[in-house]
């Protein structure tokens, strides 16, 4: 799902989608300071407390994510929760390295 616009905020598009859903992970672009990506913020009190769910700040600073990169970091959170069973991340910082 992509959100395009924060509000009003489509809290029923949400719950509808992630109704019956093992894992919920979200990219943010935007930071909050003390509370982390700001789209994140919104969502995870939406996420019930049995399913799995990530906020991942990535993109910033000019910095573009590729799909390969976005690809990683689904592998990662889909192993983690299949390793650990719930998985309960509101803030996980994607830098990406820098070939210089």
């Amino acid at each position: 799902m992509r959100i395009r616009y924060i509000r009003p905020f489509p809290e029923e598009d949400i719950t509808g989608w992630i109704n019956g859903v093992k894992g919920v992970i979200v990219f943010d672009r935007d930071y909050s300071v003390g509370m982390g990506g700001v789209l994140a913020s919104e969502i995870s009190g939406l996420v019930p407390s049995n399913i799995s769910f990530e906020g991942v700040l990535a993109g910033l600073g000019g910095f573009d994510v590729s799909a390969d990169e976005f690809k990683v970091i689904m592998k990662d959170f889909l192993d983690k929760s299949e390793r650990e069973g719930l998985v309960r991340v509101r803030k996980y910082w994607y830098i990406p390295k820098i070939e210089r």
